[in-house]
């Protein structure tokens, strides 16, 4: 059997450690990410619409459960995004490698995967979701004394939301049980030399039990493209954790205050939707650009065309109905700098979910993705 190349054998080893386990948190200080993004949000430059026609919109904003009418079950709605494409370019790129000294291309760029998936069910004012939501993060450093910086996080848990609300005004509150594992390491030259994916991960035992709460307010006016304006405080006061495996306890999850303004409607046979997210309010010492997610949907038959603004660049995402599943795939750039433009980070994340419901009188009204466009239209 023809052996593999040395250069290849380290790209190997890379992407096994990358896919090893399921991660979550954020990579650098610099990036600002937010719970609760799926695929068709960052589409649409990562907004979250509150429409009612997600079970798990108590993940992002539990006021939208008051939206639910009669039962609704997302069965799973699963995603993988990473950067690797950029790494794989420049892996192909390079020659022979003897040591690590021949390293010196991948010196700064960092290799990402993210995962993530959940399963729901809501009733009018009331829902449940079990989630994994991950990231790991990679980059080589210091050329003169090489050192690789591993980001390695797994969240995972379940949250239980309920919603009431006064005229057109909802107000929601959940709470979650999460467990998180992984950790922040950097490891050295001699580990690197003799480079052994199982010996690494072996770093990221520990692991913490921490409960969170959430907190919505929106308001949905009774006019033309159902005008929805919404507020959410995710993890309130902070989230931290408990050492329940390991020596250090994992890093707690930041508040994160989200402002929100959307529309949703039809139009003719199309369905449309559009709006903005101002995420991380009153978070000091990040630009305002950073914090700017804005997009619109515009849904034909069974396919679904997105495209939006995240953190200043552009995304695309697209959605077509499989009929019982559907299937989505965004492009989208983090912004993992001081500001936006200084170092995009650009990722394809691809996804795939099945979900149903029945109105109040436990008629099936919608299944699989075709089934949820169905009921988008009515």
């Amino acid at each position: 059997m023809k052996r593999l190349r040395p250069r290849w054998r380290l790209f190997l080893a890379v992407l096994t450690l990358a896919l090893s386990a399921v991660l979550s948190g954020h990579a650098e200080a610099a990036e600002l990410r937010s719970f609760g993004q799926n695929i068709r949000a960052l589409g649409m430059g990562g907004v979250r619409l509150t429409t009612g026609e997600d079970a798990a919109v108590l993940l992002w904003n539990p006021a939208g459960l008051r939206l639910s009418e009669g039962m609704r079950l997302d069965i799973f709605n699963l995603g993988l995004g990473t950067n690797g494409y950029q790494n794989y370019q420049t892996f192909t790129q390079m020659g022979t490698i003897h040591g690590l000294e021949d390293l010196t291309p991948l010196y700064g760029k960092p290799f990402n995967v993210g995962v993530n998936g959940y399963a729901a069910m809501s009733f009018p004012n009331m829902g449940f979701a079990v989630f994994d939501e991950g990231w790991t993060d990679i980059k080589f450093n210091n050329p003169a004394f090489p050192e690789l910086n591993v980001a390695y996080y797994n969240d995972y848990g379940y949250a239980l939301g309920g919603a009431f609300g006064v005229g057109p005004v909802s107000f929601g509150v959940s709470v979650k049980r999460i467990t998180r594992s992984g950790g922040y390491k950097t490891i050295g030259a001699e580990m690197l030399d003799g480079f052994d994916t199982s010996t690494v991960t072996s770093m990221f035992t520990d692991e913490g039990v921490g409960y969170g709460l959430d907190l919505g307010v929106l308001l949905r006016a009774p006019a033309p493209f159902n005008p929805t304006l919404s507020i959410a405080w995710q993890n309130v006061g902070h989230t931290e954790f408990q050492l329940s495996k390991g020596t250090i306890t994992p890093p707690g999850i930041r508040d994160n205050v989200v402002l929100g303004a959307t529309i949703d409607g039809d139009v003719g046979l199309a369905g449309f939707a559009a709006g903005v997210e101002y995420r991380h309010v009153g978070l000091p010492g990040e630009q305002l650009g950073k914090k700017i997610h804005m997009g619109a949907e515009l849904s034909l038959l069974n396919l679904d065309l997105r495209a939006g603004f995240y953190q200043g660049y552009t995304t695309y995402g697209v959605g077509l109905d499989l009929f019982l599943v559907q299937l989505d795939a965004a492009l989208y750039s983090a912004e993992r700098g001081a500001y936006p433009g200084q170092t995009p980070d650009q990722r394809i994340n691809v996804g795939l979910s099945a979900s149903f419901g029945f109105d109040p009188d436990f008629n099936l009204i919608s299944f699989g993705g075709k089934g949820r466009k169905l009921k988008q239209r009515r």
